[in-house]
This record gives C-alpha cells, structure tokens and sequence, in this order.
C-alpha cells in the first residue's frame, strides 16, 4: 500500500491532455501580451502594403505620361525632321506665319518656328509652302494647370494672292511653356535679328537655310519631366560639310544678294566678286587662274580668266543707276532685283566696241579641294543692252533661261530689236566665237529662241544672243544657267562677247 496515493504515468496523462483538447474540453487561448504583439504590428504591415499600392499606382500614372511624351517625340520627329529638309527659309518671329484666317483670338498661338520652301515669284511672300510650329496653351479644367501644346501648321499656294491653311496636327502635348530652339550656321547665330525685315507680305525675321548646320528644339515635358529632342539639317547644307568649315571670306569672294521678293535665287545664286583683278591676261596668252571662296560654305568657285582685248574692270552691281529714269539704267542690282551682292561682280567696259571674255575651268570645289556637283554655272547682263549694243553668251552645255519678269514674259524687253523680224532679239547663235558685228547680223547664224516650259525653261541651245535697236526703260534682264550634267564633275566653259555703244558688263555666277 501506499498511503492511498495514486501515481499515474506521464505518456498516459499526455494522452488524456490530447484527448480531451479534441474532444473541445481545452480551455486554452492567445494571451494578452500575444494580442497586444498582433495589434502593434498589424498597422504597419497594412500601412506598408498601402504604401506599396500607392506608390504603383502613382508610378503607373508617371509611366503612363512618360509613354505619352515618348510617342509625341517620335510623332514631332517625323515631321519635323522632313520640314526642316525641305526649308529655303526659316524664322523665329512670334507672329504666326501660317494659321487660321481669322487668327484665333483664344487660345492664343505663339510661332516657335516658322518655316517655308519652293520659290515661287506669283506666291505671297514668294514661297509656295509655309509651315508654322505653333505654341497653345491648354488649361486643364480640374486643377486649373496650364500646358502648352505645340502644333504644325501647313499652308500652300494654288492661286490668287493668299496662302490656304491645308492641315492642322498637334504634334506634342506637353512641351513646355519656352521650349529652347538652337539654329545653329555660320551666319545665323542670331537668326531673327541679323537679316532685315521682308515686304508686308511676308512675316519679318525670314533668313536663308543656305549656312545652316542644324535646327534644334530641346523640349522638357511638364508633367512628366521627360525631355527629348527635336533636331533637322536643311537639305540644302547637307553637302556644305561641318560647322567648323563654315568661314566667311575675308577677301573677294563668291557672294549673295540681299534677301527680297524680287530675287527668287536670292539665298541660292552666288556671284564671284572680279576684285583684284587689274591685268587679266588678253587671250589667246595662258588665262589666269582665280579661286573665289563661296559665303557661309567650305566651297569654292574655281576658274581661268582671259580677255580681248583687256578694256574691262571689276565693277559693282548695279553698274549704273539714274534715278532721273533716262531710259539707260542697269536692271540687275536696282528697284529691289538681287540689290547688295557684295564685292565688284561685274566685267565692265572702259570703253565701247566688242569685248569676248574667256572663262574656263569652271569648277566648284569642296574643302578638300575636289571637284563637287549639285552646282550650275550662271551667267546673264550686268547692265542693259541699248540700241545697237548686243550680248552672245556660249557654254559647253545648253542654256536654261532664269525668270526674273514673271513666267510669261522671262527677261522683259532687255533684249529689243526690231532687226529680226519683231520685237525680240532673244535669238539662238551658231555663229564663231568671238562674235562681230557681222555675225551677229547675219541670218545664217541667228534663229529664233524657243524656251520650253517651267520649271526648267530650256532652251536647247548653247549659245544665246541678246540684242536691241532701241533704248527703253528695262523691265528684265537676261539671265542664263547652264544645264546641270548629271552626276558629272567635269569642268565647264563660258565666253561672253558683248557690244557696247555706250559701255557693256557681264557676270559669272554660280546656283548652289
């Protein structure tokens, strides 16, 4: 016996435990101090989890403004980029050169740049298409924050005396209230302020792409911070190589006419400067060689030069003016047609007679000194041709007649002789060089001039005479560019004999 005690094994009463927290009779639980632990805890991993969703869904609205940026970047690129190509003629003036009519009085268009190309003498402004990159802003009605938006702005001309608004597409959303424009050149550092103001018909500030190495909207999006940017290099400078090249010439030079709506070729026809040139060889002794650096470019015009006899000096254009209106002033350099060429571009007389100019080896040269394409050698009076006074222009390739009196009437009366049967003594030559009084007389050797149909205005012929039997106040000139001979590099020839009664001048000139 045992004093009535009963002693039960330990496996046996863990097993009793176990039966009975089955069965439900466990009266067990979470203590208070567990509890207290949970509730602590509980907030911050919600509050975490929240902060996490949070973050998500505002990082997906970021994301999403992002995308949108991105898209408009790739969107203004393709047209900005093709614009710019295109352009003969940029600005950076605030006024909108092409939008609605009337112009929009809410919301307001500021111009960020405006652009334009193919000339064209009948078009206001002289420009077929007109582009404007427009700024709008845009107020959002929520939280009333402005935006600006940018549009592209397409007009052309058809007819009459208007431009016609033909597209309208926003381009960007959210560009900024100042996006930076960079329009780098040589000359065009300070494009809206280094060229004068155009007529009334076209908006101020209009400069040349010609010197351009690269157009430049830096853009910085508002809501989302994302930048990018917009960049274009006009085709015509593509070939004019590295902005390091670019110089201006400090001497004589092949150079541009002041801009006007008179001189349809004025940011793409340069003329070589004669200065310096006193004791020009008389043909047939060896011609001399003359390089002339061509402005706001790494190219140079090349080319031989000899006279005879040698009674021609460089002159400056225009050769002669008289306000007084006495039937004799020079069209070329007067009234707004290709007015401030630079330098002495014109072979003037010293005294009358017939005086042939040779120039060979004509050639544009690259910076390297090669022979470069995608020029035309131009020639043309750089006075007017009065009674009994004559030009014959010859080159190794035919003659192109450069407008410069409206496509119906090319050169107006600058060469009037009632000697041929009419009015007109623009006439085919196949006469020997250099020209006579004789020759240019004789029925075998002349014919009439027929011009083919813009935009080339070919003549077929590669020798063109220009003659008059009376004196008249002169509504045009004549101006000749050679046929450009495809893919060539080959060197071209120009010899000019002309007759003055009184005094007579030429000039040489190239199209780039």
């Amino acid at each position: 016996m045992n004093g009535g005690r009963h002693f039960t094994h330990p496996i046996a009463a863990a097993r009793r435990a176990a039966r009975r927290r089955l069965e439900g009779d466990n009266e067990a639980g979470f203590t208070l101090i567990e509890l207290i632990v949970v509730i602590t805890i509980l907030p911050i991993v919600v509050g975490a989890i929240s902060l996490g969703l949070l973050s998500v869904f505002s990082l997906q609205g970021s994301v999403t403004k992002r995308v949108s940026d991105s898209n408009d970047s790739l969107v203004a690129s393709a047209y900005f980029n093709k614009d710019v190509q295109s352009t003969e003629m940029m600005t950076t003036a605030a006024t909108v050169a092409c939008g609605p009519t009337p112009a929009p009085t809410s919301p307001a268009q500021t111009q960020l740049l405006g652009l334009e190309w193919g000339a064209n003498t009948s078009a206001p402004g002289g420009y077929d298409n007109v582009v404007s990159y427009v700024s709008v802003p845009v107020v959002n009605p929520q939280n009333g924050v402005t935006t600006y938006k940018m549009l592209r702005q397409v007009c052309t001309y058809t007819s009459g005396s208007t431009l016609t608004l033909s597209s309208t597409s926003t381009v960007a959303n959210d560009v900024g209230s100042s996006p930076a424009l960079t329009i780098t050149g040589a000359s065009n550092a300070n494009i809206t302020s280094s060229f004068a103001p155009n007529p009334p018909t076209n908006p101020s500030g209009w400069s040349s792409a010609q010197g351009v190495t690269g157009v430049t909207f830096k853009i910085t999006a508002t809501a989302s911070g994302y930048t990018y940017s917009l960049v274009g290099l006009p085709g015509a400078s593509t070939s004019q190589g590295s902005a390091s090249n670019l110089s201006s010439p400090t001497g004589p030079g092949c150079g541009f006419a002041e801009q006007d709506a008179q001189s349809p070729l004025w940011n793409q026809l340069c003329f070589a400067d004669f200065s310096g040139l006193t004791n020009i060889p008389v043909y047939p002794a060896p011609c001399q060689s003359v390089q002339r650096p061509i402005a706001n470019s790494p190219y140079t015009l090349s080319f031989c030069i000899a006279v005879s006899p040698n009674n021609v000096v460089p002159a400056s254009i225009p050769t002669y003016y008289s306000p007084a209106g006495d039937n004799s002033e020079a069209f070329l350099g007067n009234n707004g047609f290709y007015t401030g060429i630079p330098g002495d571009p014109a072979l003037y007389q010293t005294s009358g007679g017939v005086t042939t100019v040779y120039l060979t080896d004509i050639q544009v040269l690259d910076a390297a000194g090669d022979a470069a394409t995608s020029w035309t050698l131009v020639t043309g009076d750089a006075e007017s041709t009065d009674s009994g006074e004559w030009m014959v222009f010859q080159s190794n390739l035919d003659w192109s007649v450069l407008p410069n009196n409206g496509l119906s009437d090319l050169w107006g009366n600058a060469c009037y002789d009632t000697n041929y049967g009419g009015t007109s003594g623009a006439l085919q030559y196949s006469g020997p060089m250099p020209a006579s009084d004789a020759t240019v007389a004789s029925p075998t050797y002349t014919a009439p001039l027929s011009v083919g149909p813009s935009p080339t205005f070919n003549t077929g012929a590669s020798s063109i005479l220009c003659a008059s039997s009376i004196q008249l106040n002169k509504t045009g000139t004549m101006m000749l560019q050679a046929q450009e001979p495809t893919g060539s590099f080959a060197a071209q020839t120009l010899t000019v004999s002309m007759r003055g009664t009184g005094l007579e001048a030429m000039f040489l000139g190239v199209r780039v």
